[in-house]
């Protein structure tokens, strides 16, 4: 049975976000097992990031230097990439802690650098006149990632986390064949012969100097962010809970992600982007403080329900944002200075200082880092979107 266009864009989300939950949700699990201690994944987390950030755009100015190649041969090339050093850290016992690291943060760096080339497939198809509904098919990989961290928590209570790595290749596999099929018939470029309007970035910042100041609240939201995501573990077991449990809380994070989106979505018309911006970093604070407070699991549980009001509100929010703050001439340069100031610098931050403070004082340190840099990111965005109302 030929599949539509719409059913294999959806396919391929599903297999990346599985792929992405089965292995980097449980990321400190995995290395910990491998004999790293919480700083060491700090440190191979971080480079993860912080590699993604140079090579997503470098794969996106190969692939323009190349007209026969299009956005879902970026993405390919990364995941094939991520699978085959997968692969090989399963099968072939390798130094530690460098060279596993090493290999750890290359498949934490390809992941990352994926979904940009993937969200430009469905543009693609829809410029060629082929209808890929973008937010069905990328709400069908939150549920994928949902399921998958909630079972592999309960596999991982009866196997070892190495069991992880050839799930991740298998549905890895499956999302390779899926985009291998998703072909788009040819078109000519209208664009090509407009020439792109290039302004520096520091030409950007210089222009908009209160868009500057919100980058730094999305530095400190991220860093707060990250500590719950990469630490996770830790959080779940100074409550006494197990690895199920770190599966449960991922997989009610993710599920709540898809319906505060919609809403958002539908209110953005009557509420300015600096309000949910706001309204993100105050919802991380509350969360923050109960993750600090909790000593029992239904309070952690009750801190990732806040993700409905908390990044689920903050992603979406950061694209209308950015659409209302710039003109259209810097709007992709600004969409990029987001991800690099949260996800890059605030992510590699969170994933630094966190682990540092982990090992040194204990969870509840890092977690008091986390609440005093949410309210950072909320003082930062009170500032910088003061004046942005509806």
């Amino acid at each position: 049975m030929r599949l539509s266009m719409n059913t294999r864009y959806a396919v391929i989300h599903a297999s990346f976000w599985g792929a992405y939950g089965s292995l980097w949700a449980f990321i400190a699990l995995v290395l910990e097992y491998n004999g790293f201690a919480s700083a060491q994944v700090g440190v191979v987390t971080s480079c993860a990031t912080l590699l993604s950030v140079f090579l997503s755009p470098a794969v996106s100015s190969f692939l323009d230097a190349r007209p026969g190649l299009e956005n879902r041969h970026g993405a390919m090339a990364l995941l094939t990439l991520a699978a085959a050093l997968c692969l090989l850290v399963w099968l072939v016992p390798l130094p530690r802690p460098f060279v596993l690291g090493a290999c750890f943060a290359l498949i934490g760096a390809f992941l990352s650098s994926t979904p940009p080339f993937q969200n430009a497939m469905a543009m693609d198809a829809n410029r060629c006149g082929i209808p890929v509904v973008y937010g069905f098919c990328r709400g069908v990989g939150s549920v994928s990632y949902a399921a998958a961290v909630l079972l592999l928590g309960f596999v991982l209570e009866r196997h070892a986390p190495t069991l992880l790595l050839p799930i991740f290749a298998a549905l890895t596999a499956c999302g390779l064949i899926a985009m291998a099929g998703f072909r788009l018939p040819e078109r000519p470029d209208e664009a090509a012969d407009r020439p792109a309007e290039h302004r520096s970035i520091a030409a950007v910042l210089r222009s908009h100097p209160r868009f500057a100041l919100t980058l730094l609240g999305c530095m400190f939201f991220f860093l707060t962010h990250t500590i719950s995501n990469t630490y996770m573990n830790a959080l779940v077991a100074k409550a006494g809970g197990t690895a199920s449990a770190v599966g449960t809380s991922l997989a009610i994070s993710a599920v709540l992600e898809l319906p505060a989106m919609t809403l958002v979505s539908r209110l953005q018309k009557r509420f300015s982007p600096g309000f949910f911006l706001r309204f993100a970093a105050g919802a991380e604070v509350v969360k923050f403080l109960i993750f600090y407070l909790a000593r029992s699991m239904p309070l952690i549980y009750l801190g990732h329900c806040m993700q409905f009001f908390q990044f689920a509100v903050y992603a979406p929010a950061t694209v209308y944002y950015v659409a209302a703050a710039l003109p259209e001439r810097d709007q992709l340069k600004g969409q990029s200075l987001i991800y690099v100031a949260g996800s890059g610098l605030g992510g590699a931050l969170g994933n630094l200082l966190g682990g540092r403070l982990l090992d040194r004082s204990g969870i509840q340190a890092a977690l008091l880092l986390g609440t005093v840099s949410a309210a950072a990111s909320l003082l930062t965005f009170c500032l910088s979107t003061r004046e942005d109302s509806r």
